[in-house]
């Protein structure tokens, strides 16, 4: 019986390697899902501890700033909570754009 040339594990193509030796990865690893969905929660903690004055020139849709606009009342666990609802409408938008924009305004690094 003849042997594989390389181990086949779940979420990575069976293809050769390539030059590295390494396998190719078809998806992101879940490390990497956790770390773009961490960087989408802090996007959203930046929007909730804005002022007005800076939120209405963020380019954000209806319901994503009616929510950040809700998240500024909150405290504590409700707002733990409502920041989680935040970051599922974040990861529907453009946050390309909101960065860019946040940037430029000097509220964030």
């Amino acid at each position: 019986m003849a042997r594989r040339p390389f181990k086949v594990v779940p979420g990575v193509d069976p293809e050769p390697p390539d030059d590295s030796g390494e396998p190719q990865r078809t998806r992101p690893s879940r490390s990497q899902k956790k770390r773009e969905a961490r960087v989408v929660f802090d996007l959203g903690e930046v929007l909730v501890k804005l002022r007005p004055a800076a939120l209405k020139l963020l380019p954000l849709d209806d319901e994503l700033r009616e929510a950040v606009v809700f998240g500024q009342t909150l405290t504590k666990n409700a707002r733990a909570r409502h920041l989680r609802r935040i970051a599922k409408l974040l990861r529907s938008s453009d946050t390309q754009a909101l960065t860019e924009a946040l940037r430029d305004a000097g509220h964030l690094l």
